[in-house]
Order: C-alpha cells, then sequence, then structure tokens
C-alpha cells in the first residue's frame, strides 16, 4: 500500500527474536514478530529498517554491559540482514534516560524515538507515531 502511494516507512524491529511473538505485553493479544527473511523483504522494499533493540527490555533497568550488548548487537544484526546498518532507534516501552539516549549514540545510530519522549532534548528524543492494522483513513492522511 505504501509503496503504491509513493510512500516509505520505518519499521522497527527486534532481531533478537525472529519469527517470535509479543510475550512482554501480558494482556494481548499475541501478535507475530517479523521473521528474518520478512525484516530483508521490508529493506527490499525500500523501507528503513530500525531496531527496537534486540529482546524488547526496558533499556533503563539494564546494566551498561547489557545496554551496549541490546543497542550494538542489535544494529550490527540489522546491518547484516539488510546490508544497511540502521540509522533509527526506538526505545522499547518508550522507556528512556540520559544513559540509553547517550548509549544509542555511541552505538552508532542517528537517531532515537519514543511514543512521548517528552521535551524535545536531542536527536536522540525524537517523537514518533504509532501506526497499526487498526488505523483507517483520515489517521494515515494526517
Amino acid at each position: 500500500v505504501l509503496r503504491v502511494h509513493g510512500c516509505t516507512a520505518t519499521v522497527f524491529v527486534l532481531p533478537g527474536r525472529p519469527g517470535g511473538v509479543n510475550e512482554w505485553d501480558p494482556l494481548g493479544p499475541r501478535k507475530p514478530l517479523l521473521t528474518l527473511d520478512e525484516i530483508r523483504r521490508v529493506a527490499g522494499a525500500g523501507m528503513e529498517v530500525g531496531s527496537h533493540g534486540l529482546l524488547h527490555q526496558d533499556l533503563t533497568e539494564l546494566s551498561d554491559e547489557e545496554l551496549r550488548h541490546e543497542t550494538v548487537r542489535s544494529r550490527e544484526l540489522i546491518g547484516e540482514l539488510t546490508g544497511v546498518l540502521p540509522e533509527g532507534f526506538c526505545y522499547p516501552y518508550g522507556t528512556f534516560d540520559r544513559r540509553v539516549s547517550a548509549a544509542v549514540g555511541s552505538a552508532g545510530y542517528g537517531y532515537g524515538c519514543a511514543l512521548a519522549p517528552g521535551p524535545l532534548i536531542s536527536r536522540f528524543a525524537l517523537p514518533r507515531t504509532h501506526v497499526s492494522q487498526a488505523d483507517r483513513g483520515v489517521r494515515l492522511w494526517a
């Protein structure tokens, strides 16, 4: 649909959970995550593939070593899958702090975003718009 209308999108993926489900959401419903092949196809269709972390963990609760692994390894895996290192990082659960945003920058990403990031303080605290299968018509044109 996007290509028909000359549009692209950014798809944030979890390369450490290919083909899994959103098991972190206790209320469900369970939704399938992209497989490795689907991630490649998204990139091949001209969409930007960004990182949503490696395993969808609250990055503010991780040790420095775990945080580095989540951000760096996710970027590496996406680069291996698509042939392009991702620029974008979307914080799992929308939670981040200065330490997390600094880690995202240190891992080589060009920007970080969340649904409700608060005040715009840097390119690692950008707002994003969630689009889901439930969105229709007017909301998509906005």
